[in-house]
């Protein structure tokens, strides 16, 4: 029973980052989408903002997993509970802003990414 449910976790739950992955990230996002009305505003965003490949080549596994990590806590904790966040591969992830039109979303995603910069530069400084 412990194995089964360990394996259930491994297909919801990315193990690196803790995270959706990409099944379970579709699978929510059908859901979420079934009970919407039809007239609701919502964005669905696709974020490839760690070079994984130049993260991999220039500073390792170790480095590159640490960065993928950071960013999805980063993105768990800047955007609230309700919405969706994902890691759709590598360096790529998602998030579904329920209730936020196309301008309220990219609001909220340059707001994300201004806040990661800014975070980025200051641990290089430390």
């Amino acid at each position: 029973a412990y194995l089964q449910s360990f394996k259930e976790i491994l297909r919801v739950q990315d193990p690196l980052t803790g995270i959706f992955t990409r099944r379970a990230f579709i699978y929510s996002l059908a859901r979420k989408f079934e009970k919407l009305k039809a007239d609701s505003a919502q964005t669905l965003a696709f974020l490839d903002p760690a070079d994984y490949e130049g993260l991999l080549t220039d500073y390792g596994i170790h480095a590159a997993e640490q960065v993928l990590t950071a960013l999805s806590n980063d993105l768990q904790n800047f955007f609230r509970q309700y919405e969706l966040v994902g890691r759709l591969a590598d360096g790529v992830f998602a998030v579904f802003l329920e209730n936020a039109d196309m301008a309220q979303g990219q609001k909220l995603l340059e707001a994300f990414l201004t806040h990661e910069h800014i975070a980025i530069h200051s641990s290089k400084k430390a």
